[in-house]
């Protein structure tokens, strides 16, 4: 294939991206763009960072389909990248040290969001940024750079201190400047009781005082509740203790099963409420419920996404998670929080049973009183016959 020949498959595709996305050819690539990929015949997309035209979000997006059709082309020899000779002793391209560093960004910018545990020291801030070192707590000697913006650590993370271990959801990175490997931490979850337990009363703290927790915030529950969406696993025991209590009065219940625990429950729970608010308004209450655990089994319920989910909801919302005295940012914030997912059904169950005494006492009355009505229309009709009969 020659290269003119490769210019024209590479254009093909850029046109089939551009029909994809709906956007104008110039707009994926220009044809300037195609000439110079040709040209360096780029082997991996290190190389692609490299040519004028693509950029770290182009090398991600369009890169590895690129690099197939280049690749694919056997007869033109893809130049080295390491600084070395061919095997014809032909020299090849000297990276300056900044490009050098943006090709590693680049690289490792594949890896995408790594989730790394250890402990927290050596904290610091300066200016806009908050620097620490992760220390690893297995045993080995090894420790991490990681840098988060001070912004988002008053904003969250104010809680943080040198010895707290945690999670951090980070990017690695090179810093350009000093060549200095570190992480962008993008979110940071404690470990521990301690450690959850001071997370938990910085987060009280600042919705509190956002007021979310206000009574006046409240919504008073429906008088006569009929149509009911639970949100928990429906494999816990807290699906099975609410329907056991529930009663039989013909409830329309539905169930959206979530994740309660572990890494992907706090979305799950947020995704929920999402779908019963869009796809169900008509429903009369909403029961955010699980059971019992410590501080790490219940730290989805500790979140702020989920406790704006539970405030922007305009369905009222029930909850009963954990045990006898737990307390959750997600119970905190309903309308109407109960020990248990029991005592929840309970509160239901009796609400529809007063209501039926309720009717059956005024159902009582209203017959008592129209059979007083009727016994003196009789009366006046019998007196109203007899005046009749006297004329």
């Amino acid at each position: 294939m020659t290269r003119t020949e490769l210019l024209q498959k590479l254009k093909g595709k850029r046109k089939e991206i551009a029909d994809r996305e709906g956007v104008e050819l110039f707009m994926v690539f220009s044809n300037k763009t195609l000439e110079e990929t040709v040209k360096a015949m780029p082997a991996t997309l290190a190389d692609l960072a490299l040519v004028k035209g693509w950029g770290k979000t182009k090398v991600a997006r369009y890169g590895a389909d690129m690099l197939e059709i280049v690749n694919g082309n056997s007869e033109v020899s893809p130049p080295l990248i390491n600084g070395g000779e061919t095997s014809e002793n032909m020299p090849v391209a000297i990276f300056s040290v900044s490009e050098f560093l943006e090709v590693v960004n680049v690289t490792l910018s594949r890896l995408g969001i790594a989730r790394i545990r250890g402990e927290i020291s050596e904290m610091r801030h300066r200016g806009t940024v908050v620097y620490f070192t992760l220390k690893d707590t297995t045993g080995t000697e090894a420790n991490m750079k990681c840098v988060l913006w001070a912004s988002k650590y008053e904003r969250e993370y104010g809680y943080l201190e040198d010895g707290m271990e945690v999670v951090v959801d980070a990017w690695p990175e090179v810093y350009a400047k000093f060549g200095a490997f570190n992480v962008r931490v993008e979110k940071v979850e404690p470990v521990g009781a301690g450690a959850l337990q001071k997370a938990f009363e910085a987060l009280k703290k600042k919705l509190e005082a956002k007021g979310y927790f206000s009574a006046a915030r409240k919504r008073s529950l429906p008088h006569i509740i009929q149509r009911i969406g639970i949100i928990t696993s429906e494999k816990g025991e807290a699906i099975n203790d609410f329907l056991k209590n529930i009663g039989v009065f013909g409830f329309e219940i539905i169930l959206c099963d979530v994740r309660v625990e572990g890494d992907r429950a706090e979305e799950s729970i947020v995704m929920a409420f999402h779908e019963f608010n869009s796809r169900r308004p008509d429903l009369d209450v909403l029961c955010l419920i699980r059971g019992g655990g410590g501080l790490e089994n219940l730290k989805a319920f500790n979140t702020e996404r989920v406790a704006e989910a539970v405030v922007g909801s305009r369905i009222p919302v029930l909850t009963g998670i954990g045990h006898e005295g737990d307390v959750t940012i997600a119970s905190l914030s309903s309308d109407a929080d109960f020990s248990t997912p029991t005592k929840v059904a309970d509160a239901i169950r009796r609400g529809r049973e007063e209501l039926l005494r309720a009717v059956e006492k005024e159902s009582d009355t209203l017959v008592l009183c129209m059979g007083d009505v009727l016994r003196e229309t009789s009366r006046a009709f019998d007196v109203f016959e007899e005046r009749i009969q006297r004329i």
